[in-house]
């Protein structure tokens, strides 16, 4: 009898036991717990405000940033910089208003798109001639006239860029000349 008792007692601390160990420690059996720690909802609104940011700047960006800017003059151009150079001006205004530091990369921004020629020449000549081999009339055309189009005008180019050159040294014999 006094064996029996002492297996019960035995037999209810180990399952007193292993009930602790299990509700401590989740097995491969049990579902994981919904409860939501204070760190991951931390996470999840750095993430939501991430998100925010970065859908606000692409809104505010894609307004001047659309495929039809191929076609676009230079002068149309220029103004889409100086519509973005006006918002970097706001944005900067905001920090420096909350005594925040401006970082380079806003204030390199924004000078570039206030200076007078926003891009690379070369990359804008390029998308001229992504313009003009980007029409429907094209389609006709085989690879081996588009390779022979290109290559005359990399030769138009050079050879203004020659004239260019040979210009401005005849401007500089003409001035040595005259002193």
């Amino acid at each position: 009898m006094r064996n029996c008792k002492l297996r019960m007692v035995l037999c209810v601390l180990f399952a007193c036991l292993i009930g602790c160990l299990s509700a401590q420690e989740p097995t491969e059996n049990q579902a994981p717990s919904n409860k939501v720690t204070s760190q991951e909802r931390f996470e999840r609104e750095i993430e939501s405000i991430k998100e925010e940011v970065v859908a606000r700047v692409e809104n505010t960006f894609s307004e001047y940033d659309t495929n039809d800017d191929e076609k676009l003059s230079w002068d149309e151009y220029r103004e889409i910089y100086l519509l973005r150079a006006e918002e970097l001006k706001k944005s900067i205004e905001q920090l420096e208003a909350q005594n925040l530091e401006v970082p380079e990369e806003l204030i390199i921004r924004l000078r570039r798109a206030e200076s007078d020629n926003p891009g690379i020449p070369e990359e804008n000549e390029r998308r001229e001639e992504f313009t003009l081999m980007d029409t429907d009339e094209d389609e006709h055309l085989t690879a081996e006239e588009l390779t022979n189009y290109r290559i005359e005008q990399i030769d138009k180019r050079l050879q203004m860029r020659l004239q260019q050159e040979l210009d401005a040294k005849d401007s500089e014999t003409e001035e040595v000349r005259e002193e």
